[in-house]
């Protein structure tokens, strides 16, 4: 025991000598026969130490009753994908421009860099669930054997303690875009359709080491309080390889592990000559997917679960953004009710996908969204 905290004692438990003699005194001066039966109690005294403070637990943030929150992605670095704008001033100009609050804002973070609290912290006391995307991309040798290995115990641990205290409830989107082949976490790329290099030799190598890696990263999250967080699993509309192994939902980590479910999907327009990529509208992106219907058999295989578009935009090249816009939160409302939450990709990167690339564009984005559909608050405050 400290010493502080050996004085304190001997402090207190004197103070409760004196006290008692006291009362052996007063008892003698009323009654000196009953003070022979007045017995002498020493209580020991300890001192507690003062309560450490915890997270305090969230509810997974649940869907809205009806219709679906509002979303755009947010520079959380400030840099020229947003117009080197402030954190305040993107979330300012979306409510000066459309009129409308914003639910939910998506950011991004690689595995490695440090959980960004100050700004994440930001953008939730402007009343904005942040939405993370934290990938395991960014380090040279990292992929998912390295994570269920443990070498990233400790940083994941520390991340989930800052992701703990942000003072805010937020989704929290780990490794999306998996039934890919551009991301170090990509099934394709840890071990893909082999079945005899990891776990299960009935299940394919690259999905059941994906769901390992979910679990055990999740279970890190757990032990450390982060609470307030509700996980999305986010596959891609498409997946590369097209195989049947690749299909998004051999990557489901399980009802346990997840809160919602996201997809991500973009029209890519005439933008990509490498690939010759084609306009699209949001049923092609969403629900055609090289011939399948990613969308809405996701939506069948996983029955009890909010589903969310968490990336998504149109480009200006080759068709009518503005028209696109239009159709897609029309779609959305009327065929997809369990869309829970939509979330434009607002960002000028490998084409300009952000809402007001053309007056006409933002001017549709105005218009669809402006009904009592489109929920702009999430009551999480």
């Amino acid at each position: 025991m400290p010493r502080a905290r050996v004085q304190s004692a001997i402090t207190l438990l004197l103070l409760v000598v004196l006290v008692a003699r006291l009362g052996v005194f007063l008892s003698e001066a009323a009654d000196p026969q009953a003070a022979a039966f007045v017995p002498l109690v020493l209580v020991q005294a300890t001192v507690q130490p003062a309560p450490t403070a915890t997270p305090t637990p969230s509810p997974v943030i649940p869907a809205p009753e009806r219709g679906a929150y509002v979303g755009v992605a947010v520079d959380l670095y400030e840099s020229s994908d947003s117009g080197d704008m402030t954190i305040e001033e993107q979330v300012g100009w979306y409510r000066g421009s459309i009129g409308r609050d914003l639910a939910i804002g998506l950011v991004y973070a690689d595995f490695g860099m440090p959980f960004q609290s100050s700004r994440i912290r930001r953008l939730a006391a402007l009343n904005v669930v942040p939405m993370v995307t934290w990938d395991p991309v960014g380090v040279e040798g990292l992929d998912l054997q390295s994570i269920l290995s443990g070498e990233w115990d400790e940083y994941i641990a520390r991340w989930a303690r800052d992701a703990a205290l942000v003072g805010s409830p937020m989704f929290l989107s780990f490794g999306h875009e998996m039934n890919g082949d551009w991301y170090a976490h990509a099934g394709a790329l840890n071990g893909g359709g082999e079945t005899t290099g990891f776990g299960d030799p009935s299940e394919p190598d690259g999905p059941e080491r994906y769901v390992a890696a979910w679990r055990y990263v999740h279970d890190i999250l757990q032990r450390e309080g982060a609470t307030n967080v509700s996980w999305v699993f986010c596959p891609n509309c498409d997946s590369l390889p097209k195989a049947t192994w690749n299909e998004p939902i051999n990557y489901y980590p399980g009802a346990d592990y997840v809160d919602w479910v996201g997809l991500d999907g973009y029209n890519w327009g005439t933008t990509q000559t490498a690939w010759a990529s084609q306009w699209q509208n949001f049923e092609q992106v969403f629900d055609h997917s090289w011939g399948g219907r990613t969308l809405s058999t996701l939506l069948a295989q996983i029955p009890d679960k909010p589903f969310m578009i968490a990336e998504f935009a149109s480009a200006e090249q080759g068709g009518d953004k503005a028209a696109w816009i239009s159709d897609a939160y029309g779609r959305i409302q009327t065929d997809y009710g369990r869309i829970g939450a939509v979330i434009w990709f607002n960002l000028d990167k490998e084409t300009d996908w952000r809402i007001n690339s053309s007056e006409s564009s933002l001017q549709a984005y105005v218009d669809a969204i402006a009904g009592s559909y489109w929920v702009d608050c999430v009551p999480v405050w």
